[in-house]
């Protein structure tokens, strides 16, 4: 999975984006990559895909604090208004992003769930308990777990 962020402005960075990289990258995988947000928070939805690889790195690059959440939503909403100026229509993700936006949404539910401010150092070593406990012996877990206390 991929997400290209070639410019810190989002509009900016969806009107560089070459059409390879908007129509079969970012759309498509940028909407992977939520879902799999979503699956790894136990939030569901009803057009959400299944999950794919809910600790892919491009999933956790985006899950690290609400900041780095919402700079990728932010970027995949400017995607997709990219593609319809540039392309003239709609895709299903288009439909589906819609329909878990705004207040009370999916969006929102993952925003909240996500701590305001956490380094990648400390989301890493979350991940580690997490995703990687089966590869961690008991003293490795227990020096983990003790490192923000």
């Amino acid at each position: 999975m991929q997400f290209f962020i070639i410019h810190e402005d989002p509009k900016t960075n969806a009107a560089m984006l070459p059409d390879y990289a908007l129509k079969q990258v970012n759309i498509r995988e940028g909407w992977q990559i939520l879902s799999d947000i979503g699956h790894n928070l136990g939030i569901t939805w009803e057009c959400q895909n299944k999950a794919y690889s809910i600790w892919h790195a491009e999933t956790r690059r985006f899950m690290v604090n609400r900041i780095s959440f919402y700079k990728f939503i932010f970027h995949y909403s400017a995607c997709l208004n990219e593609y319809e100026k540039r392309f003239k229509k709609t895709t299903v993700f288009h439909l589906r992003f819609d329909m878990i936006d705004g207040f009370g949404g999916a969006i929102k539910e993952i925003g909240d769930k996500l701590p305001m401010e956490r380094s990648h150092e400390e989301f890493m070593r979350d991940y580690m308990l997490k995703g990687k406990i089966d590869k961690l012996r008991p003293e490795e877990i227990e020096r983990l777990e003790g490192m923000y206390d």
